[in-house]
């Protein structure tokens, strides 16, 4: 067993509901207990190193104990999830989707009455030009909601390792898939070129 230090990202998770409110929190996923805690009860903690807490520390290095060398057969998926998502409800309506702004290119849908991943929107389809008649493009931009143009895509547990991830997606044919916690909250996304980024890593290439 070796004692060692991670720098652990702090995440910006917002939630937005179907009447356009968008409640925010900061999360990280804890490299001891591999699952996503609120950032708070970190300014306690006892294997939390270095000082204060910042209130916006964009980073924070915990102190874990390896028991063995890390692979994608070992590293957990959570450790990928980073920056800043937002997960909007299914019951939001699809023209007020589209009037926000996404740097991220796949957005979880939650429940409406729930945070639990439901399904997935591709964000390309927000800057598509429906050419459709007055009546249906009406309907679509004026009345349909998020979760009806949605999909559904495997999920992959955040504390399942790299390998789990880059299986499902071999299997799905995609290149992204979103990332639940042990509740079934939405974590984050993860996508190929982080795997590829890990395994070059974990490779010492």
């Amino acid at each position: 067993m070796t004692a060692t230090t991670k720098t652990v990202h702090v995440r910006l998770e917002r939630l937005v509901r179907g009447d356009g409110s968008a409640p925010a929190r900061r999360t990280v996923f804890c490299p001891r207990a591999k699952r996503t805690v609120p950032l708070d009860p970190c300014a306690s903690c006892a294997f939390r190193a270095g000082g204060p807490l910042e209130a916006e520390a964009e980073s924070i290095v915990c102190e874990v104990d390896e028991y063995v060398t890390p692979t994608l057969a070992s590293i957990p998926v959570g450790t990928l999830v980073r920056g800043r998502l937002t997960c909007v409800a299914r019951d939001l309506r699809f023209a007020a989707l589209r009037a926000m702004g996404f740097e991220q290119p796949l957005i979880p849908v939650i429940g409406a009455r729930d945070d639990q991943l439901v399904g997935c929107l591709a964000t390309a389809l927000l800057t598509v030009s429906y050419d459709l008649p007055p009546r249906a493009r009406a309907a679509l931009l004026d009345t349909a909601q998020v979760g009806d143009l949605m999909t559904c895509l495997p999920a992959v547990s955040e504390d399942e390792p790299l390998l789990a991830a880059a299986v499902a997606m071999r299997q799905a044919f995609v290149r992204q898939l979103p990332v639940v916690t042990r509740e079934g909250r939405c974590a984050g996304v993860v996508d190929d070129l982080a795997l590829l980024r890990a395994a070059t890593r974990s490779s010492g290439a």
